[in-house]
């Protein structure tokens, strides 16, 4: 809104047959409040309701992979809305093993070139693809972490 203020709700949808193979990813780390340092190594983690890693660990289908991303967010009370970055690009075809190890303010905006995340809050987003590079679920941190110097 015009005071930089936003609110926003979460709701899961199942989709397939059963609960087993399709649950929703959530993302477990950086899920809010962290500090990161640049320079850092920090692991962005994720998971199933069931906590099953990898996410096809009751299905054939073993090839998914994920993506990570990172969006900014303004800070609380802050009007920023003419602020535009771009969500930078932490992995664009990672294995779907729960974990991935993140140089933090290293990423890239397509995939290849690689950029430097300036310091501020964030959240991460990390989305599923199936073996046939169809999106099969995301999920975002719950709140915004820090990048900082």
């Amino acid at each position: 809104n015009n005071a930089g203020l936003s609110a926003q709700s979460r709701t899961t949808v199942y989709v397939g047959t059963n609960g087993t193979t399709n649950q929703p990813l959530t993302v477990v780390s950086p899920n809010g409040g962290e500090i990161w340092k640049r320079g850092t190594q920090q692991a962005i983690t994720w998971g199933t309701q069931n906590g099953a890693y990898p996410y096809y660990s009751n299905y054939p289908n073993t090839t998914g992979y994920v993506r990570i991303t990172l969006d900014y967010r303004c800070q609380a009370g802050v009007y920023c809305s003419s602020l535009y970055r771009p969500p930078y690009v932490i992995q664009s075809n990672a294995p779907n093993s729960g974990s991935s190890t993140w140089y933090v303010g290293t990423a890239t905006l397509d995939g290849s070139n690689a950029v430097s995340v300036p310091s501020g809050t964030y959240v991460v987003t990390v989305c599923r693809y199936d073996g046939s590079n169809q999106p099969a679920g995301c999920d975002s941190s719950d709140s915004a972490f820090t990048v900082s110097d």
